[in-house]
């Protein structure tokens, strides 16, 4: 005779949508911060975790620059008439908002949408990861504050790997911004981060008094240390055989260091070493 058994799989899902459960969940989570940051001379209670009833109750519109709620629960908040909030209050939270980490493009767009008169405070939005508000910002950006904010948009873009944000800057900048909204950071940094592609459009694309062929405008010695140093064999090569700008010794020093054999190799065969620096063989 055969016993037929049934398991049954509970997911957390399951167990979450039933309400008593949740709320339970809720109330320890609650608890367990308020044991953690007590209100003393310690701490003063903002570390607290807090329920949506009470993050829609915070001044300042902090429910959006703080916690970066997303539009379809602030929209129930926020006032019809946006005159309710001054301008510089609004500028200052949709700016915060795009250095948060939950910012989306849809609540940005919606924000903006709710107030379209609010322009942005662009000195905080020079250090922005996320690459869709990036865009978006750089399409936005005002001629009088495109100097500053491009050069570090082209910086995070180079960083983080964003090829289409890096065009996008360029192609800005060839519709009229100066050329020296961007400098020689940008291939710098690409350089270390090993982007090759990035390292191709910007020696290729980028505007001619900022980039050209075996031209020493658009990148420094920095780029082949940084490379070699990082073990972006790929990029040393390419660096080695389209720029001019050479290396000092920290390329073949910090390549040994790291242990990058190829690179040391690869120096070593085409550069020939002085004080200081190792220059590019004829």
């Amino acid at each position: 005779m055969t016993l037929a058994t049934t398991t049954t799989t509970f997911t957390f899902h399951c167990i979450f949508r039933s309400i008593y459960i949740r709320q339970l969940i809720f109330n320890q989570i609650g608890d367990i911060s308020n044991r953690l940051y007590p209100k003393d001379k310690s701490y003063d209670g903002s570390q607290r975790s807090l329920q949506g009833r009470d993050i829609i109750k915070l001044p300042l519109l902090e429910m959006i620059s703080k916690f970066g709620l997303p539009w379809h629960f602030v929209c129930h908040y926020l006032p019809k008439d946006r005159d309710q909030v001054l301008l510089k209050r609004r500028r200052r939270v949709i700016s915060q908002y795009c250095c948060h980490h939950n910012a989306t493009l849809d609540t940005l767009e919606h924000l903006v949408e709710w107030s379209p008169d609010v322009g942005f405070d662009w000195m905080y939005l020079k250090y922005i990861n996320n690459q869709e508000l990036l865009e978006y910002l750089v399409k936005s950006c005002p001629t009088q504050e495109k100097y500053n904010f491009f050069k570090k948009a082209m910086e995070v873009a180079c960083t983080n790997g964003y090829l289409s944000t890096v065009k996008l800057i360029t192609c800005s900048l060839i519709k009229g911004a100066p050329s020296s909204q961007v400098d020689h950071q940008a291939m710098d940094i690409a350089c270390r981060k090993g982007f090759i592609d990035i390292v191709k459009y910007l020696h290729y694309n980028a505007q001619k008094r900022f980039l050209h062929f075996n031209r020493s405008e658009g990148a420094t010695t920095n780029a082949m240390d940084w490379a070699a140093e990082n073990g972006q064999y790929e990029v040393v090569k390419y660096l080695q055989e389209h720029r001019s700008e050479g290396a000092t010794t920290k390329a073949m020093d910090e390549a040994a260091r790291n242990g990058h054999y190829e690179i040391v190799k690869y120096l070593s065969e085409h550069h020939s070493q002085s004080e200081g620096a190792i220059n590019k063989r004829e």
